[in-house]
């Protein structure tokens, strides 16, 4: 009896679940483990590649009467700050692999290199 679209997906669906569970399961005993290693790295990422914080924002609480101003992050679990991690790490990438493809049609001269190079947009840094 041949295997119907449907049974394929429901398939497709469960591995993809198994896959997701095995990866949440990794990233647990990740955290475990190598949290501070990890946290530590992100942060020397962040200052390195100029990610700042989420700007927070003040709000005004009231407890037995007395008013005080409090900031409140808007990324709590810095998701958004991560994001613009990536994307600044793959923005650094691209950058790299274009400079690799202007100094391989150079064909090995230091004067068509820097030229390839600045017509790419890049600067070249000793």
């Amino acid at each position: 009896m041949a295997i119907t679209k449907a049974q394929r997906r429901i398939e497709q669906m469960a591995a993809l679940a198994a896959e997701q569970r095995e990866y949440e399961k990794r990233v647990k005993a990740a955290t475990k483990r190598a949290a501070f290693a990890r946290c530590e790295a992100v942060e020397q990422l962040y200052e390195l590649l100029g990610v700042s914080e989420e700007p927070t924002t003040p709000r005004v609480v009231v407890r037995d009467g007395t008013r005080s101003t409090t900031e409140v992050s808007s990324d709590r679990d810095e998701s958004k700050r991560a994001a613009r991690l990536v994307a600044a790490v793959d923005e650094v990438l691209v950058d790299h692999e274009r400079l690799r493809a202007a100094l391989a049609e150079a064909s090995g001269s230091t004067e068509g290199a820097l030229a390839a190079v600045a017509d790419e947009g890049l600067e070249y840094r000793s």
